[in-house]
């Protein structure tokens, strides 16, 4: 895994190609990840949109992580007025570990100049092989301005990856789930250890998995799963709000599968009885 920080991004790569760029700053009502490309070179998400503009979703823009509602604040739409959220990123390490590229950064939340909390998340990216790469995702939310409430909204959760058209479900994609779900009837709002949303990107196939780690809260989640691209592990769906007392914090892991190909070429059951027992060794 190699990389290079620019003045607002780090552009990285797997393999010895470029895989994806993680970008931040004043541009960015949050940080993202887009592009995030195929073996082929070609992004597999939706190209973002600009901040603050009229659109389909113009706050769906890559691999981010928001949520809907949080202390009533809507963190999840992004709109210049009260009553929305964004996120600064105040500070970025990335470093170089034994089998694997390690991001970490510290990010307060706010609903305009007011800070909401603050949160610690890593992306660590592991040297694997290119047509199944492994990027972990955490992010612990620190009660760090007071107790925080998070309502039950279908909004988000906090993950969110918004796919390329070409993949989306309701066109040439596939969503499908631990339980063999294929549809958003069979997904959307429904619980599932894991995700798989797959389809074609110009001339190749190919997909993310998302894992929810066992330690997380209401595993195994509900998804807010879309035909129309978004896809977003989110355990707030028809529930009621949940509270974090002044001073605590609330952890939240996932795994990340990018890989070539659908969901049983990818192995991806295999895959995540890997993530949450240990790798197997067969006999």
């Amino acid at each position: 895994v190699g990389y290079e920080e620019g003045d607002d991004c780090v552009k990285i790569s797997l393999a010895g190609t470029p895989f994806m760029t993680f970008r931040y700053g004043a541009d960015y009502p949050k940080p993202v990840i887009n592009p995030i490309l195929t073996p082929g070179g070609v992004n597999m998400l939706r190209e973002p949109m600009a901040a603050y503009t009229e659109g389909e979703h113009p706050w769906q823009r890559g691999l981010t992580l928001m949520q809907g509602a949080i202390n009533g604040v809507d963190c999840w739409n992004e709109r210049r007025e009260p009553g929305f959220g964004r996120t600064v990123q105040n500070s970025l390490s990335t470093k170089h570990q034994a089998l694997s590229l390690l991001l970490e950064s510290n990010n307060t939340w706010f609903e305009q100049d007011r800070p909401l909390f603050t949160d610690d998340r890593s992306y660590r990216l592991f040297d694997s092989p290119r047509d199944r790469a492994i990027l972990d995702v955490a992010i612990t939310l620190n009660a760090s301005e007071g107790p925080i409430t998070i309502g039950g909204t279908k909004e988000g959760g906090f993950l969110c990856i918004r796919v390329n058209p070409t993949m989306d479900a309701a066109v040439s994609g596939q969503m499908r789930n631990a339980y063999g779900a294929t549809d958003e009837t069979g997904c959307w709002s429904k619980p599932s250890h894991w995700m798989d949303y797959y389809g074609p990107v110009r001339d190749e196939e190919a997909g993310f998995a998302v894992f929810d780690h066992p330690d997380n809260l209401r595993y195994p989640t509900t998804w807010h799963v879309r035909g129309y691209g978004l896809f977003a592990p989110n355990c707030w769906m028809f529930r009621d709000d949940y509270h974090i007392a002044a001073g605590d914090s609330l952890t939240f892991r996932w795994r990340v599968v990018v890989h070539a190909g659908d969901t049983d070429q990818a192995d991806i059951g295999n895959m995540f009885l890997d993530y949450v027992d240990g790798p197997r060794v067969a006999s």
